[in-house]
């Protein structure tokens, strides 16, 4: 919740908590320009959400536009839909879900061609099952091409490795099921709100779900999946500087600012080795012809690597032991072309 009175305070606090997503609200339209290009300026993606209530008049096509001359394309539309306090003098209509539906989709298409990434945030799985099922109803299931999903979770007392509830850090691989099930893919998934009771979380979580991204394993050992863009954790505020609860927070930022900076993690694709060797390994080096139980592939130098040393001595000079590595490639070499065995080169 951003103004322009703690705007250098604030994004100097996301610089040294290494922030690289922050959620920005504005009501006003200036203001949020302002925070996406200072949050911009600094290398951390804002994602824009404009303040409106759902029946209230906002262009989400011209906010688009504004965002996107600011810095950023990402833009959430509306926001908890099923709270009254989204909702003119705080009373939510008797047809809601039907108006927000329609409301959602209209000012999607109009972010979308205005070139922005519109933000669906909603809470609940039947829900989301239900808008999805909507939205392929009136042929629009498309915009999901372009769309993210803005998920908030409290898990409460809940740790990292919960599973149990769709409120958990965890829950999004819930909603990305339902993603999968309803539309065929899972869309950009990017936690905007997210934080622990003060009273029932504890500090060290945050720190363990950061790491996730770090580490490419979630806390319930699964690997990090491609869709979950960032967590973000609500620490910041307009109103006094820091979010709910401050003294709880102090170890989180702390925490923070103390931890390296690092790139996302990501899978490296295996290289082609330059010149393999199929190596058949026997159950006994000290047996005469024991079984061969398993073949390993590997590079010709990291075969040279393993074997030469068990054919010298100690002893040996340097020139000795060049020669031995020259010997053990070239018979490693000739077997690999007039080898008779069809599932391995040579064996050790």
């Amino acid at each position: 919740e951003i103004g322009p009175a703690r705007m250098p305070g604030w994004v100097k606090s996301c610089q040294e908590m290494k922030m690289t997503w922050a959620v920005i609200q504005y009501p006003d339209e200036n203001i949020g320009a302002k925070a996406i290009k200072a949050t911009r300026s600094v290398g951390i993606m804002p994602i824009a959400r404009p303040y409106t209530l759902v029946n209230e008049f906002m262009d989400f096509g011209r906010q688009a536009k504004v965002a996107i001359e600011a810095g950023t394309r990402y833009i959430q539309i509306y926001n908890e839909p099923w709270d009254s306090r989204e909702w003119r003098n705080e009373k939510r209509p008797d047809d809601w879900w039907e108006i927000y539906k329609a409301r959602w989709l209209m000012q999607a298409q109009k972010v979308c061609a205005a070139g922005g990434y519109p933000g669906l945030q909603l809470g609940g799985l039947d829900r989301l099952r239900d808008m999805l099922r909507w939205v392929k109803a009136q042929g629009q299931v498309d915009i999901f091409e372009t769309a993210f999903f803005a998920l908030h979770l409290y898990p409460g007392a809940c740790p990292p490795t919960c599973t149990q509830h769709e409120e958990d850090s965890l829950g999004f691989l819930k909603y990305a099921q339902v993603f999968q099930e309803e539309i065929g893919f899972v869309p950009p998934i990017i936690v905007t709100e997210w934080a622990w009771s003060p009273s029932e979380g504890r500090p060290g979580w945050y720190l363990e779900v950061y790491d996730w991204f770090k580490t490419g394993r979630l806390s319930n050992g699964e690997p990090l999946p491609d869709y979950l863009f960032a967590f973000c954790a609500w620490i910041l505020a307009d109103s006094g500087g820091f979010g709910w609860n401050y003294p709880f927070y102090v170890p989180v930022v702390e925490g923070l600012k103390a931890k390296e900076p690092f790139l996302r993690w990501q899978e490296k694709e295996e290289q082609p080795m330059e010149n393999p060797i199929r190596v058949g390994i026997r159950e006994s080096y000290l047996i005469f012809n024991s079984p061969i139980i398993r073949v390993e592939t590997m590079e010709m130098e990291e075969y040279l690597r393993r074997v030469v040393p068990y054919e010298v001595f100690p002893s040996w000079t340097a020139e000795a032991l060049k020669a031995q590595a020259v010997a053990a490639r070239t018979y490693a070499e000739w077997m690999k072309k007039h080898g008779k065995h069809p599932d391995y080169d040579v064996c050790t």
